[in-house]
């Protein structure tokens, strides 16, 4: 036996009569085996087979007996039958689950090719209103140029100051810098708003609509 089969301990009574009773089913068991075998047609790939039937003609017929008789017997095989199983069981998802209504949306029939689908989904756009309410998010968004960048602003008003010929006093600079930040911060404030305005909007959009249920 296998040495995966030899019990680690020493054997007893139990294993000996157990291994009496495996040796008396070997003749049950090669009489079932022999019988499955016979079942089969003669293959006369061999030599005793070959003269026992010596006919060419013959011995191609058995030949081709023998490999539809596989062919239907693989056909049917546990394998073939979970494929088609599970094949039954992805197509009832097409047909009758989320990706159903997706195809009827494309335009689609459900045996379409997974690329062919994946390409027209990817064709299909949100529309020229979700375009502006992308920009006016992100300019919503947008941080200060003033808290990013102040020390050059600064810098710059004062050049700009001296070649004038003027004095650019503390006072007055917090006073331009609050000028800058406010009107930054109005900007903010109307971008906030125009992109609100168009999220509503987006709720009528056949086009944004259309994307979002492809998506």
């Amino acid at each position: 036996p296998p040495v995966s089969c030899v019990p680690s301990r020493p054997l007893n009574e139990a294993d000996l009569r157990q291994a009496r009773e495996f040796l008396l089913q070997q003749p049950a068991l090669r009489k079932k085996l022999l019988a499955s075998l016979e079942g089969y047609p003669v293959s006369y790939l061999y030599d005793d087979e070959c003269a026992a039937q010596p006919d060419i003609e013959l011995q191609n017929a058995a030949f081709m007996t023998l490999l539809r008789q596989v062919k239907e017997a693989l056909a049917v095989s546990p394998r073939q039958q979970a494929l088609e199983r599970l094949t039954m069981k992805l197509q009832k998802l097409v047909d009758e689950g989320p990706a159903a209504s997706l195809y009827a949306e494309l335009g689609l029939h459900s045996s379409t090719p997974a690329a062919t689908l994946a390409a027209t989904v990817a064709s299909v756009g949100a529309g020229r209103l979700h375009a502006q309410w992308l920009v006016a998010a992100e300019a919503a968004q947008k941080p200060s140029q003033l808290e990013l960048r102040e020390a050059e602003i600064v810098e710059g008003m004062r050049r700009r100051a001296e070649q004038q010929g003027e004095s650019l006093g503390t006072h007055e600079l917090r006073l331009r810098l609050s000028n800058i930040r406010a009107k930054e911060e109005q900007r903010r404030e109307e971008h906030r708003r125009r992109a609100e305005a168009l999220a509503a909007a987006l709720e009528g959009d056949e086009d944004f609509q259309r994307w979002r249920r492809v998506q």
